[in-house]
């Protein structure tokens, strides 16, 4: 017996291709109807299912697509598949800038933690929070470490606990340092009891007073408790409060000698002589770099044995934008080369890069625990920078004005020294520079001439002196 077959193509999903095939169908199942003139009441019924067709065949794509890390698109579908494959993405980190103070007074002066700066940004003012007590001696000079951002405490998530397993809780504020993060539980009602925060909720003993906190796809930090299997559970009625820091993230990377002063009048006599650029700040991240991550984290297994490995598990810690590893057979020590996110690295004139030691501290801890038995990790706390300087002779074409062909030769000059574009152990090539400078509009032609130590395969190319004249176009 023959089957009775449908007869439509099951590849159709557009609009065009499902109409086709409801007309052959119907030159089968109808043969009376003849007409297809658009004003006819049965073709707008043929158009209308085409049309429908099409657009439940595009959100069956869309759903399916966010199921795989290639095609996902939506944040909360990455998010569900880096939770999948055990992946934390990094959180926003705040930019740490150092401050350095002359103290004119006859007597020592100490600087408390706490001790908030007003700092000058690109397009707001921020607020930099010291996190230790620093002490000058008269007449003397000392520095001080800041980080970009403000400071909450007691801020109330619940005044009565629901005493369900697995609450859930969502801090106010979406700009939090979810590191930062701090609980009181008040079980008896008066004193608040600090829980502890703990990676994973689920994979910790049942009498722990723990809690872990993650990031919704809307960008909230949530605080989550146990469910008695795993965890405490915060008792009926109680009051939860919670402590945490936030910070702007990439914007607060201020630029050097941008701290205006102190945000409270300071009158022992200390003065701020100068600070550093704001390094570090960064807003999380992106789509893009969660994908590659948990790619990364696929193929490590959580298991350092190649050099790739280190680099890979590096770049997923908090703190990390870049990371280079090697090895040295003679100490069976892996020497980690990591440098924060700094966005004016343009116009960086230091020799090296400070990491911050909370990042050093990370990175040696969390990479020693997954090496093999015998290796030793080290992540040194500095990052040499070798200049390279530019300098050449710009023939301008007839017609275009020289300052402002100028102006732009040095900007495709500086992309070459971004953050973004400089790698450990890449240097800058003579090639590129003619390359780039060849591309801009009123560049007749160039002789240039690229001068400085080559980087080696720990070290990173900074921005030296570049020096360029012009001859032709027209001149002012």
């Amino acid at each position: 017996m023959p089957l009775n077959t449908p007869g439509f193509d099951f590849s159709s999903r557009d609009y065009e291709n499902i109409r086709r095939d409801l007309l052959i169908r119907a030159e089968r199942v109808l043969p009376d109807w003849t007409d297809r003139d658009p004003s006819d009441f049965t073709m707008l019924l043929v158009d209308l299912w085409a049309y429908m067709g099409d657009i439940m065949h595009y959100y069956i794509d869309r759903a399916a697509g966010e199921a795989f890390i290639e095609t996902a698109s939506q944040r909360e579908s990455i998010l569900a598949l880096a939770n999948l494959f055990d992946y934390t993405p990094r959180n926003r980190t705040p930019a740490r800038v150092t401050v350095f103070l002359a103290n004119s007074s006859s007597a020592s002066v100490t600087i408390p933690s706490g001790t908030i700066f007003v700092g000058e940004g690109s397009d707001a003012n921020y607020e930099f929070y010291s996190s230790v007590d620093v002490s000058i001696l008269a007449g003397q000079t000392g520095s001080v470490v800041a980080y970009e951002g403000k400071q909450y405490s007691d801020e109330t998530l619940t005044n009565s606990a629901t005493g369900q397993v697995g609450q859930v809780y969502t801090i106010s504020n979406s700009q939090v340092i979810p590191s930062s993060v701090r609980v009181f539980v008040y079980e008896d009602g008066v004193t608040g009891t600090e829980w502890t925060k703990v990676q994973n909720i689920n994979a910790v003993p049942t009498n722990v007073s723990g809690f872990s906190v993650y990031t919704t796809p809307e960008g909230f930090t949530a605080v989550q408790f146990g469910n008695r299997v795993s965890g405490r559970v915060p008792p009926v009625g109680v009051r939860i409060t919670v402590s945490y820091d936030t910070t702007n993230g990439q914007s607060g990377n201020i630029a050097q000698n941008k701290i205006l002063g102190f945000k409270f009048n300071q009158t022992n006599g200390v003065s701020i002589s100068s600070s550093s650029s704001g390094t570090g700040g960064s807003n999380g991240e992106s789509l893009d770099s969660i994908k590659r991550s948990i790619k990364a984290a696929i193929q490590t297994q959580s298991r350092a044995v190649t050099l790739q490995d280190y680099v890979d598990l590096s770049l997923q810690l908090t703190g990390v934008y870049k990371a280079v590893a090697s090895f040295n057979p003679l100490t069976s020590t892996v020497a980690i080369y990591t440098i924060p996110y700094i966005a004016d690295y343009v116009s960086y004139s230091t020799t090296t890069i400070a990491v911050d030691p909370v990042v050093v501290a990370t990175v040696e801890g969390t990479l020693q625990q997954l090496s093999m038995l015998g290796i030793v990790v080290d992540a040194p706390s500095t990052i040499t920078l070798r200049p390279k300087s530019i300098n050449g002779t710009i023939y301008v074409t007839n017609g275009y004005e020289a300052a402002a062909v100028k102006r732009v030769v040095q900007s495709v000059i500086d992309s070459l020294f971004t953050i973004e574009a400089v790698e450990f152990g890449k240097d800058i090539r003579i090639g590129d520079v003619y390359r780039l400078v060849h591309s801009v509009e009123g560049v007749d032609y160039a002789t240039l001439e690229v001068t400085g130590t080559a980087p080696s395969n720990v070290e990173l190319v900074r921005k030296g002196n570049v020096t360029l004249v012009t001859v032709g176009g027209i001149t002012a």
